[in-house]
């Protein structure tokens, strides 16, 4: 969907972009965009067209992305040392430190922007607070970038297309026959991007022959297949714990399977282990994006993969 970020800076005017939201959960945020135009980082040319895959966590003091070349090879890992990582429902934002450091595919990570960090705590743009948590954050990176670049790697995305309602939902009935009782799923996404043609092809794919309808104004449907499906809706929603109120403390705890429209709506209920689907639309043209947050939900979206 049209996510946010807003990078705010100590030395210029704060820059928005928009992106496509891959993952998202109130601690992670994962986000895609594509280069425009060319661009030198110093230590790298990005051509046009270039692929970031952008990771952010909430209080983190640096953003990691993932640079790769319009065909998908890989360009390196950039991280900004930054403070204040902020995440809402549409957003993320961040109070750029200026120093960066470079993790390319070959050889140590190397640090950049120095001279431009110098000038901004010799104009007093920059605080020496600020100074000093940046080049600390800086050393601590350069130190466990390959860590954090792991760290990274280890949440499972599945990117995945649809033309058409049969198609979006054709993917809800392919993935249903993975799940168990206790699998949580939660669907985020702006209004008519398909979670609830979604969770019709999911209920089939459960052996469910009733019709699916969204829930909006119940909150809450159940139905009976191979597995018990629970469909929830938060839309109407300010918190998780309003859900749980309307439909009971236990919904997680039981046999079924529990899927959540408007899941970002709900986050505060949301347990340790859940997978995500995340979905974005231009005119006809889906874009899905699936994701695991936990042992069990990383084994799906693998298993998911290998059914394509």
């Amino acid at each position: 969907m049209a996510f946010l970020e807003v990078k705010r800076h100590i030395n210029k005017p704060t820059e928005q972009y928009a992106c496509r939201a891959l993952h998202w959960s109130p601690q992670r945020v994962v986000l895609e965009y594509r280069t425009p135009q060319p661009y030198d980082l110093g230590v790298v040319k990005i051509p046009p067209g270039a692929r970031t895959l952008a990771h952010y966590w909430e209080g983190r003091g640096f953003v990691l992305w993932r640079m790769e070349t319009p065909q998908g090879g890989l360009l390196g890992h950039l991280f900004h040392i930054c403070t204040n990582v902020a995440i809402s429902r549409a957003s993320v934002a961040y109070l750029d430190l200026l120093l960066d450091v470079w993790r390319p595919p070959e050889g140590a990570a190397a640090l950049l922007d120095e001279k431009e960090l110098e000038a901004s705590r010799r104009d007093g743009r920059l605080t020496p607070e600020q100074a000093a948590q940046a080049a600390s954050c800086a050393q601590c990176v350069l130190a466990q970038a390959d860590e954090y670049i792991r760290e990274a790697q280890g949440l499972p995305l599945l990117p995945a297309h649809s033309t058409s309602p049969e198609q979006t939902a054709a993917w809800g009935e392919r993935l249903g026959p993975l799940l168990a009782g206790g699998d949580v799923l939660g669907l985020y996404g702006p209004l008519g991007a398909g979670k609830t043609c979604f969770v019709q092809g999911l209920a089939r794919g459960l052996g469910i022959e009733a019709h699916v309808a969204s829930p909006t104004f119940i909150m809450h449907t159940a139905h009976q297949g191979k597995t018990t499906l629970h469909h929830l809706d938060a839309y109407r929603l300010s918190s998780g714990r309003e859900l749980l109120e309307a439909v009971g403390q236990d919904i997680f705890e039981g046999s079924g399977v529990v899927a959540i429209e408007w899941m970002e709506r709900a986050a505060d209920i949301l347990p340790a282990a859940w997978l995500e689907l995340a979905i974005d639309f231009a005119n006809e043209h889906r874009h899905l994006c699936f994701s695991g947050v936990g042992p069990r939900p990383e084994q799906i979206v693998r298993a998911l993969e290998l059914t394509l």
